[in-house]
């Protein structure tokens, strides 16, 4: 009763403000960081690995797009120095959805997943 009861509702809402309804719906690019990442890295590697790359981003960076190294020019939430954007293709920013897509490409090409990322981290307290 309560599926029909809250079907209707929405049907409602949907009939006399349909704009309201639809403007509800997020856009990717709308996502906060860690909802950006989780949905790039389940499509990359699988929704196993996200508890693993977030681990990663906890260890470096705690998901700040701007966190900087004090004594490196480590950078955002993957913390690439300077010399890394460049390896994986990408322009140091602090749009943090494209620190994301650059962080997934250098664990897919160094590393393989996540998981292993972590494993270096852990051993070298880098990755």
């Amino acid at each position: 009763m309560l599926y029909k009861t809250t079907i209707g509702l929405v049907l409602i809402l949907f009939a006399i403000l349909p704009q309201t309804v639809i403007s509800q719906e997020l856009e990717i690019d709308q996502l906060s960081p860690q909802a950006y990442a989780q949905h790039r890295v389940v499509e990359v590697w699988g929704e196993q690995q996200f508890y693993y790359f977030e681990a990663v981003v906890m260890k470096e960076s705690k998901w700040i797009p701007t966190a900087q190294n004090p004594v490196s020019s480590a950078y955002g939430i993957p913390q690439f120095l300077d010399s890394t954007w460049d390896t994986v293709g990408c322009v140091k920013t602090d749009d943090a959805h494209i620190q994301v897509d650059c962080m997934i490409k250098y664990i897919d090409e160094r590393y393989g997943t996540p998981q292993k990322a972590l494993n270096f981290h852990k051993e070298n307290n880098y990755y």
